[in-house]
């Protein structure tokens, strides 16, 4: 074999290995249509670019970045009792012989984090609002 069939059948044999990896590999498409979504820097959408250098990462540095960045902050982990007041933050009663109620005490995230406070308003939970404190009497009826 003379190397030129050679190298044209190495060639042939990448290409069609090539193709079936693609193939099999190919992301099947949603039954609903979704836009993509768009972020603008200027007036060039961006997402594109962050989506192919963020697959150019190699899958372990991608776990970490994404970790990092959906782990609470120490501001958003609620406290208990004792952190506030150095108190046991746990109650406990019993019920009846053999059978107990624990209770566990931990400040209101809702009201004391800002940014809780903030997700609520989005998800109409904002307690100063007259109509939201109207809907919480409704349902206390």
């Amino acid at each position: 074999m003379t190397k030129w069939k050679i190298a044209t059948a190495a060639t042939g044999v990448g290409v069609i290995s090539a193709a079936i990896h693609s193939k099999s590999n190919q992301k099947q498409k949603l039954h609903i249509d979704v836009k993509p979504p768009i972020l603008y820097v200027g007036s060039f959408n961006i997402l594109p670019v962050i989506k192919t250098c963020f697959g150019m990462l190699p899958e372990s540095l991608r776990h970490q970045i994404l970790l990092a960045a959906a782990a609470p902050g120490s501001r958003s982990i609620p406290r208990d009792r004792y952190d506030i007041l150095g108190e046991n933050p746990y109650t406990i009663d019993e019920v009846k012989p053999g059978v107990w109620k624990v209770g566990y005490d931990r400040e209101n995230h809702f009201m004391v984090n800002q940014e809780a406070k903030m997700q609520g308003r989005m998800l109409g939970l904002d307690i100063g609002r007259e109509e939201t404190a109207w809907r919480v009497m409704q349902g206390a009826e």
